[in-house]
């Protein structure tokens, strides 16, 4: 309920919406007691993680880019930082740990520069969003949209290629562990066996997340397409050009990823067993 005063000072009172606040509360507690509960020490873990990352994108990244910061140059900082909460806490301040964080650096930059070349290719503004449109009037400060498109494609590929890194050093060092006579190049086919298996279904989760968000833009060039509205014509429109280069270079940064991290991987472990022999 909101109150107002009116010039002749009577106060008014507007039912605004629905109290949602309880309910979501009460959700978080659920999914808290849950992820403890089935994951442990682990899954506690993941809970202060996820947290920390709360804290890092309302305290930082998005603080930053309201003052007039460059948004993908902050959203890549905080994107560090949030990896090496993530990564450090999960394994502890390890080789294992500095490998999986130089592998998703390296990763993040070569998605953010394919960003930068297919958002200017394509010449995206980033204002095809309302919500983007709103910002406008709203901020103090000038902000670069453009920039903040990026920076959304960055933040959105950071968990995907958090799980798949981790997934692949995890799968070098048991392979490892199992077979510590491998030298590096039987260590990297076999682990790229594991990879191709994983990614092939980490890339659909990524699309299906971003056709998942953008579902009712869909529905509504769907509706009205019309008969005289082709394909072609439908994927140059701005929001859905958008979603396109969001989905694709996620993905190119996710597939590419998985081989780089296989390799510096492979190289640590087998020069790992080769000098316990010698």
């Amino acid at each position: 309920v909101s109150y107002a005063v009116g010039e002749d000072g009577a106060g008014t009172f507007y039912v605004t919406d629905f109290v949602r606040r309880g309910y979501l509360y009460l959700l978080a507690i659920v999914f808290s007691v849950v992820i403890v509960l089935i994951g442990k020490k682990q899954g506690f873990k993941s809970l202060i993680s996820l947290i920390l990352t709360f804290v890092v994108i309302m305290k930082y990244i998005v603080p930053k880019i309201v003052a007039g910061g460059n948004p993908l140059f902050v959203s890549i900082i905080g994107s560090v930082i949030i990896l090496a909460v993530i990564i450090y806490l999960t394994w502890g301040f390890k080789l294992k740990a500095h490998i999986g964080l130089l592998s998703i650096l390296l990763s993040l930059i070569i998605t953010g520069l394919i960003s930068i070349l297919f958002t200017k290719l394509t010449e995206l503004s980033g204002l095809s969003d309302e919500n983007a449109m709103f910002l406008v009037g709203l901020s103090k400060t000038a902000i670069n949209f453009k920039g903040l498109l990026l920076a959304g494609i960055v933040l959105g590929t950071v968990g995907v290629l958090d799980d798949v890194v981790i997934s692949q050093i995890s799968s070098v060092e048991q392979l490892s562990d199992a077979n510590k006579s491998w030298k590096f190049k039987e260590l990297y086919k076999s682990a790229m066996k594991v990879g191709v298996d994983h990614i092939s279904s980490m890339t659909n989760t990524l699309f299906l997340a971003y056709a998942g968000a953008s579902l009712p833009l869909l529905l509504l060039f769907n509706l009205n397409s019309g008969p005289f509205i082709n394909f072609s014509q439908i994927i140059n429109n701005e929001a859905i050009a958008t979603e396109i280069v969001r989905t694709l270079t996620g993905s190119v940064g996710l597939m590419l990823a998985m081989p780089l991290s296989t390799l510096i991987a492979a190289k640590y472990y087998a020069r790992k067993y080769k000098n316990i022999k010698t």
